[in-house]
């Protein structure tokens, strides 16, 4: 499987991979997008004293990384 830089785009034969349900390639696309999902799940929590603090909330994140694979599973690659 190839490897690219973070911030470049994903192989098409990564996706490809993922499609067919490898489980490597699949993995490779939660990591490439993990800081992205990261911030789609962070949430401001207020304590008792009404001190911000933000953090990811797991649930959510899990939600995310759950919806992306079975999307990934669902792509049809046509060429």
């Amino acid at each position: 499987m190839g490897r690219h830089a973070k911030q470049g785009l994903l192989e098409f034969e990564i996706i490809e991979q993922a499609t067919q349900g490898d489980i490597d390639a699949i993995r490779y696309i939660l990591d490439f997008f993990g800081a992205y999902i990261s911030k789609l799940a962070t949430r401001r929590l207020y304590d008792e004293l009404g001190i911000c603090q933000v953090v990811v909330d797991h649930d959510l994140k899990s939600r995310i990384e759950t919806k992306l694979v079975s999307k990934i599973l669902e792509f049809n690659l046509e060429y």
